[in-house]
């Protein structure tokens, strides 16, 4: 859920001012980060990225002993 408030801020700020192309680089840029972010998660985590992903999506949930790792790094 967190790249979607990103990529909608990045909306919202692109729409006030900026070109089409600035626009496609922020998203670009935000959608980086997010990827960036959930692979250091699933490394720290021992699992594979598309899991955060899901999570994320309320596709799935942690188990019980990615739970209790995943409450430490939060």
């Amino acid at each position: 859920m967190r790249h979607i408030a990103l990529i909608f801020i990045a909306l919202v700020c692109a729409s006030c001012s900026e070109s089409k192309e600035n626009l496609r680089d922020k998203i670009c840029d935000l959608q980086n980060q997010v990827s960036e972010l959930q692979e250091q998660l699933s490394e720290k985590l021992g699992i594979n990225r598309t899991t955060v992903t899901m999570w994320e999506l309320g596709k799935s949930v942690p188990r019980p002993d990615k739970l209790a790792k995943l409450a430490k790094i939060l």
